[in-house]
């Protein structure tokens, strides 16, 4: 199984993150994720976390999620690289 590693603020049940953590969590399928998600999962998107809940790194400006590390609710994140093209484009311009 592939795994993503977020390294953001992560939260862990009872405990507010105070400084930057590395988390492993398992790459989730599209199927368990539009399941999870219907209406808002799209194909721009990618799933990883825990369906037990507990741990997730709940924050990011491209990742979001119901509450944080509820179970039956992955994180979800952003396939960034699908905007690159458009990234540099911007950047360029600007």
């Amino acid at each position: 199984m592939s795994n993503l590693r977020v390294s953001f603020p992560f939260f862990l049940l009872g405990h507010n993150p105070d400084r930057l953590h590395c988390l492993r969590q398992p790459i989730i399928s599209d199927q368990i994720c539009r399941n999870a998600y219907p209406h808002l999962f799209t194909d721009s998107m990618v799933c990883s976390g825990f369906m037990h809940g507990g741990a997730s790194s709940c924050q990011g400006v491209v990742s979001w999620g119901y509450d944080c590390a509820m179970q039956g609710r992955p994180s979800v994140y952003a396939c960034v690289c699908r905007y690159n093209s458009w990234t540099s484009s911007i950047m360029l311009n600007n």
